[in-house]
């Protein structure tokens, strides 16, 4: 929420500018949500314009049921498919659920972990950058690709802004355990991956 700006004349002159803090974000009113789920609604009819098949990948989590929603509501005819694999029972139930209550056209599309472990090395090349987890999107590429869809929406980038995952609703708790850093800071560097809390 912050940048500095340089300028570099006769001396060096740095100054501090601050656009954001979390007591903006917490004194949010009616007018802020409303405004967001405009925009939302605007965006999701402006990515939904084509002349070709389109479709939407629904996970489960907040994000991209809430595309769904809204895509449903623009145009009930585009089908929603979830990618599903052998540990994401929770999130395929919520996908489900959702899907059977808010009457969406939706199917399921199983990946073993046979064939998670057989692509993993070209989904490594495709990928080209380290990466932590599966990249559920290679699969929902090849998925759209194969059902004959061209335009495919999904929640991909937005857990920052709409919480999507449980993690980022505990941000308030992570914040609290910044109280300790003085005596995290005391510790020996031997016994911890960093000094501080971020």
């Amino acid at each position: 929420g912050t940048f500095m700006e340089v300028e570099m004349q006769d001396e060096l002159v740095l100054k501090t500018n601050s656009f954001f803090t979390f007591s903006n974000f917490e004194t949010q009113n009616e007018v802020h949500i409303e405004e967001i789920e405009n925009l939302f609604k605007m965006s999701v009819e402006n990515q939904l314009v084509a002349d070709v098949p389109r479709a939407i990948m629904m996970s489960g989590g907040i994000d991209s049921t809430f595309l769904a929603r809204e895509a449903n509501q623009i145009d009930s005819s585009i089908p929603c498919f979830t990618v599903d694999y052998q540990f994401s029972n929770e999130e395929i139930q919520n996908a489900k659920s959702f899907a059977e209550a808010e009457n969406l056209n939706h199917s399921t599309h199983q990946i073993s972990s046979k064939t998670i472990l057989a692509d993993l090395k070209r989904k490594i090349q495709h990928f080209e950058e380290p990466y932590v987890s599966i990249e559920v999107l290679l699969n929902a590429s090849e998925i759209a690709h194969n059902n004959g869809f061209k335009v495919v929406l999904s929640g991909n980038g937005a857990d920052e802004l709409f919480g999507g995952y449980m993690h980022t609703q505990k941000l308030n708790r992570w914040k609290s355990f910044k109280v300790l850093n003085p005596f995290v800071s005391a510790l020996p560097e031997t016994l911890i991956p960093s000094k501080k809390i971020q």
